[in-house]
């Protein structure tokens, strides 16, 4: 008689995922994917400071999540509710927000994540922080700050997010225990969130560069991944994949409709199949057009599916010729649709920027967008000049820091030469503020919302206005100086005191 055969073990279900265990499962992970810890993965994981270990010794967390939930509950997360996404200050309350559009750039992310087998925490991580660092009126507000910027590099909301994480957002916990400001996140999530929209041939923006060493804040330096990582593309496309469909959605639903006319779309077609009639793009015109014309025509549902199948299935192909050997990691973008869909999103692009942001309705809007942002930023510029101890206190920081890379900052302002402003002896504290004042007021301006700047800009507008004096001394208190830091944490230490004399301990 033959012995029966003993079965293999049954692997025990895993009920309590610890911080050990979960480190256990990232290595079932895929191989191009981010890892928080074995060989390879410091340069990822680090920080610019130590974790407060009060607040995290013993956490089941892993870095990614750590970094996911402190975005998630900053307060820079929660004012992408009152943003512009397409349209300013909508009257209706089922348009898009820069909240709602950073949630279905998430669930999308998070979607395509899974179907590469990527780290989650890290994709939901840069998902959440890609736009905190948005202005008010949406691209608008943005381009009015870039305009204002420009002799010191510039603006970009994809930097400024990293900066709001880095330096702004002041977390009352860590603020208290660490008395610091920003979150401190991983490396590899903000070059996730820099990357979702900076890329190589970008003019350098040395306004984005906060008091660090080179390690920790030169995210689009030599050496560093041209792409970013694949969580990082993942982000990127996702919010392209969010962008089109929501904002066809949204004119339709604000009624224009006509913008998306038979006429409209058809004299675009015309003017592009002239301008590819000659050349080898011809050749996939009638696709693309194809493409333009069913997703034009779709519902949301439809719409993002047609787009995610394609980006997915054109991505599996070179993410597996990278897992095989066959191309290096970073010699293009994996996480992209493919050729014709790639070519029908950037003729959609074309057709929002000709026929779409030309729309006198939304021209004006945009307008009066611009110079509110350019009215606020001049106010508080001359505010924070005159007021210097009122400066937030972040900007504070970088005030005693004296940062090398300020040195770009007088010479696009005009402050002196470069040979002078290479002397030390030339670094003056009048230059010093100057940099500071606007380093401050871009903070502030670009962390307000749509309504809060509209309101700001038009209470500080009227002469002697005590609502001007309101909203400036709410606006101060957002990012609040060191003398306005202690007082506001004695204030809520008085009130957890007054709260636990309600309930005496037992035995006291």
């Amino acid at each position: 008689m033959t012995a029966p055969v003993p079965s293999s073990p049954q692997p025990q279900p895993v009920i309590h995922i610890t911080a050990a265990v979960g480190a256990q499962i990232e290595s079932s992970l895929s191989p191009i994917a981010l890892k928080s810890s074995g060989n390879g993965t410091a340069r990822e994981v680090y920080r610019s400071r130590q974790i407060d270990r009060k607040g995290t010794s013993g956490t089941d967390r892993l870095p990614f999540e750590h970094d996911r939930d402190r975005i998630l509950h900053c307060r820079q997360f929660r004012k992408l509710a009152g943003k512009t996404q397409l349209l300013i200050a909508p009257n209706r309350g089922d348009l898009r927000t820069r909240l709602t559009h950073t949630m279905e750039v998430y669930q999308i992310a998070t979607s395509m994540g899974r179907r590469f087998n990527l780290n989650i925490p890290a994709v939901e991580a840069i998902a959440l922080g890609h736009d905190v660092g948005h202005t008010p009126f949406g691209h608008a507000g943005e381009a009015a700050l870039d305009k204002i910027l420009e002799p010191i590099g510039g603006f970009h909301h994809a930097a400024h997010s990293v900066r709001t994480l880095d330096r702004a957002s002041y977390d009352s916990h860590i603020l208290h225990a660490e008395t610091t400001c920003g979150l401190n996140l991983t490396a590899a999530v903000r070059e996730g969130i820099l990357r979702h929209g900076w890329f190589e041939g970008r003019r350098a923006t040395p306004y984005h560069q906060p008091p660090l060493p080179t390690r920790e804040w030169d995210l689009a330096g030599p050496g560093t991944r041209r792409y970013g990582s694949v969580e990082a593309q993942v982000v990127r496309l996702a919010d392209q994949i969010s962008y089109l469909n929501h904002d066809i959605d949204d004119l339709v639903l604000y009624g224009f409709e006509k913008i998306v006319s038979k006429r409209i779309v058809g004299e675009f077609f015309e003017k592009h199949k002239v301008a590819v009639l000659n050349t080898a793009e011809y050749a996939d015109w009638q696709l693309v057009q194809q493409n333009f014309l069913e997703l034009l025509a779709d519902d949301a549902s439809g719409r993002v599916k047609t787009l995610v199948r394609d980006a997915v299935t054109a991505s599996l192909l070179r993410i597996k010729g990278v897992v095989e050997g066959e191309t290096a990691p970073d010699a293009d973008l994996l996480v992209e649709f493919g050729s014709v869909l790639r070519k029908t999103r950037n003729l959609f692009y074309d057709f929002f920027k000709e026929c779409v942001y030309t729309d006198i309705r939304i021209k004006h809007k945009n307008e009066s967008a611009k110079n509110c942002v350019k009215f606020l930023y001049d106010f508080f510029e001359s505010f924070f000049g005159g007021n210097h101890d009122l400066l937030p206190m972040h900007v504070q920081g970088e005030l005693g820091a004296r940062p090398p890379w300020w040195q770009t900052y007088l010479v696009g302002i005009g402050v002196g030469s470069a040979t002078v402003v290479a002397n030390a002896t030339s670094w003056t504290e009048a230059v010093n503020l100057t940099v500071a004042c606007k380093l401050a007021a871009a903070d502030v301006v670009a962390d307000l919302t749509d309504r809060e700047a509209l309101a700001a800009a038009q209470a500080l507008d009227e002469a002697e206005s005590t609502a001007g004096m309101e909203a400036l001394d709410r606006i101060l208190a957002t990012f609040p100086s060191g003398r306005q830091a202690e007082l506001n944490q004695q204030r809520q230490d008085a009130t957890r005191r007054e709260l636990r004399g309600l309930f005496p301990v037992a035995g006291n």
